[in-house]
């Protein structure tokens, strides 16, 4: 509980994060686009007052402003993609249109028009557009752009987001994850439309949730473009150390539109080994996109679910497997398995041991994933999504099969992984050139992890440093994980001749609780099959739970 000195202090700090920023006028958002530009006479001389609209033909939405002083204008939280429309009007000049204008993620697009006072066609009349100039104020930072373009051609087994990272020169995948000039995987950012998706326990090395058995944020068919940055100059992007992939998701249009899909691969797509086409394998990723109009030019819809079943063997020799070059001999005779299993099934219950032969890994895979945007007026757009996955990894092992380590199937564990991400958005352009970007969001994650049995872990020791194990692993007789995290940001823009103002806040409170209860049913070790039989251990351990059930509970508030 926040005391209210505390209080007063998060308060006091999160009212003003003030930044400055000589970018010629040209703010953009985090998940969002401008079009900036100047309107001039056939003179050249600026002319303010100048009605500016801009409309993304794709669903409609229109926004509009007013040149200012010097014939500035600048429209600030557009949609990424397009195409854009540009219409300008004034009494006594004639209107312009311009189509075909694109805004891309994060970035300024420039339009500067020239008015004739009398009619002209338009082919008559200067229009330039820049965008992506290598020395540009609007290019602040390292980053590298993965339009959607390049998301739909390039080829991913996985069809996991962050596989796009390798696009970037700067980071690195030899090592667990993906490092960002050189720094820890656990050091990136991860978010989508703005909102965190990131592995806030550090479970995993893909830095998302569910990351330890490879669950995947969202599926790629419902991005529209996202970036790799390493050092943005722009102060509403941080929270991270090594990079940060920033994803924007699509969104319905004026017209129906959608995509199928399907996906399979099994062991005869690998190499012609027999090593390996003897052993199962499959995987299938199925799944759909749809969007479209509710109310045409008001309120359309979009989404993209996917769903992935996917089934892998267990590595490590086992009892029973082929013979042959490239596999290694299983070092343990069906006697000696035999009498193993018959001491351990003497024990009270008459548990069972499970398989130690071939055993495979189910990993089925739900994303789901809505959005919903809203134009409310010709001021304000509201945008709701949400993003669910869940996930689950069977038969998981934490101890490996070896040649000289047999590890029966009742010491294997199960991983579930659940993830609830809603988010709501409203930008807002206002009439004198200001605009506002906001949002609030959650996302909520549970992690399971359960043995396959509740009855002990027991090692058998054998002559040539040879082990046995059955029973539920160690780590898995009592481990579970809630991870919630909540945002609000506000970020309002206001510019001033050549300068924009940033005034904003952001507010992020993460609560976890961590179960971790290693060895709750107990773990013995018995240096031969002969002690295992007459009940004589070596050595004996079992966790103790002293106070809140075994639970750890933490806070964590950024402001």
């Amino acid at each position: 509980m926040l005391t209210r000195r505390m209080t007063r202090f998060i308060t006091a700090l999160g009212l003003v994060l003030v930044a400055v920023v000589a970018t010629d006028a040209r703010s953009q958002g985090v998940t969002t686009g401008a079009i900036t530009g100047f309107i001039t006479d056939a003179s050249g001389a600026p002319l303010e007052g100048v009605q500016v609209a801009i409309t993304n033909r794709t669903t409609g939405f229109t926004q509009r402003t007013v040149t200012r002083e010097g014939g500035r204008y600048t429209l600030t939280s557009l949609e990424v993609g397009g195409p854009y429309s540009l219409d300008a009007r004034r009494i006594g000049y004639q209107p312009h249109t311009r189509t075909g204008i694109q805004v891309q993620l994060s970035q300024t697009t420039r339009v500067d028009v020239r008015l004739e006072a009398q009619a002209v066609q338009l082919n008559e009349l200067e229009v330039r557009a820049t965008t992506g100039e290598i020395i540009a104020p609007s290019n602040t930072g390292t980053k590298t752009t993965v339009s959607q373009q390049a998301l739909e051609r390039s080829a991913t087994t996985t069809r996991n987001l962050v596989d796009f990272t390798r696009a970037a020169p700067q980071v690195s995948s030899s090592g667990p994850g993906f490092s960002g000039g050189g720094m820890s995987n656990r050091m990136n950012n991860v978010q989508i439309d703005g909102a965190t998706e990131r592995d806030v326990f550090g479970l995993g090395s893909t830095g998302q949730p569910g990351g330890q058995i490879s669950a995947k944020a969202i599926s790629i068919d419902a991005v529209k473009e996202y970036q790799i940055l390493l050092a943005p100059y722009d102060v509403r992007q941080g929270n991270f150390g090594g990079l940060l992939l920033n994803a924007v998701t699509k969104s319905g249009t004026n017209q129906f539109h959608g995509s199928v899909f399907q996906y399979y691969r099994n062991q005869d797509y690998g190499r012609d080994v027999p090593v390996l086409r003897a052993t199962d394998f499959s995987r299938r990723q199925t799944g759909f996109s749809l969007g479209g109009p509710i109310i045409k030019d008001k309120l359309q819809f979009f989404t993209a679910n996917e769903w992935t079943r996917e089934s892998t063997p267990v590595s490590g020799p086992y009892f029973g497997q082929t013979e042959g070059p490239g596999v290694v001999a299983f070092g343990f005779s069906a006697a000696e398995l035999s009498r193993f299993e018959a001491a351990y099934r003497a024990k009270g219950g008459n548990p069972d041991p499970g398989s130690i032969g071939p055993v495979n890994t189910p990993t089925p895979m739900d994303n789901i994933f809505a959005r919903l945007d809203f134009q409310m007026s010709e001021r304000h757009r509201l945008v709701a999504r949400f993003n669910y996955t869940d996930a689950i990894n069977d038969n998981r092992r934490e101890t490996f099969r070896s040649a000289t380590r047999g590890v029966y199937s009742s010491n294997f564990h199960s991983v579930a992984s659940n993830k609830k991400a809603p988010v709501l958005q409203l930008f807002s352009n206002f009439a004198n050139g200001w605009s506002n970007e906001a949002f609030a969001g959650a996302n909520i994650v549970r992690d399971r992890r359960k043995p396959k049995t509740t009855f002990p872990e027991i090692q058998v020791n054998y002559s040539g440093n040879r082990q046995l194990i059955a029973g539920a692993d160690r780590p898995s007789q009592g481990n579970e994980l809630d991870a919630d995290t909540y945002e609000f940001t506000d970020n309002l823009t206001i510019p001033r001749g050549q300068h924009s103002l940033v005034v904003g806040t952001r507010h992020e409170l993460v609560k976890i609780r961590n179960l971790f209860n290693e060895s709750a049913y107990g773990v013995w070790t018995f240096d031969s099959v002969a002690r295992f039989e007459q009940g004589i251990p070596s050595g004996f351990r079992r966790a103790i739970v002293l106070s809140q059930g075994g639970n750890a509970y933490f806070d964590a508030l950024q402001s």
